[in-house]
């Protein structure tokens, strides 16, 4: 597990690379000791995956929903800089909008 906290410390800022990590290595690496280091690392790409390889299917859901919504709030941001934002704000509107209800 040492090379995992490891891969998560130099990844962090790479969530996707840590996933691939996990894929790659699914069945070397304990799902749960894995989510209990994403947790206290506060990587939610790699927890959503494990959540959703350990059946815990609406963790994962909320999980990704939390990613999907922080980057809308990052193109917000951005808007007034990009010129594409400005015509589409009714498309940013219905993204941010829940899906499920």
């Amino acid at each position: 597990m040492i090379f995992f906290e490891l891969t998560c410390e130099l990844k962090s800022k790479n969530e996707e690379k840590i996933v691939e990590e996990l894929n790659k290595w699914k069945d070397y690496y304990p799902i749960e000791k894995c989510i209990k280091i994403c947790e206290r690392k506060n990587l939610k790409l790699p927890l959503a995956y494990l959540k959703m390889r350990d059946g815990s299917s609406e963790e994962a859901n909320d999980l990704f929903i939390e990613i999907l919504e922080s980057i809308v709030i990052s193109f917000k941001l951005l808007k007034p800089e990009i010129p594409i934002f400005r015509s589409n704000e009714n498309y940013i509107k219905s993204i941010k909008k829940p899906i499920l209800k």
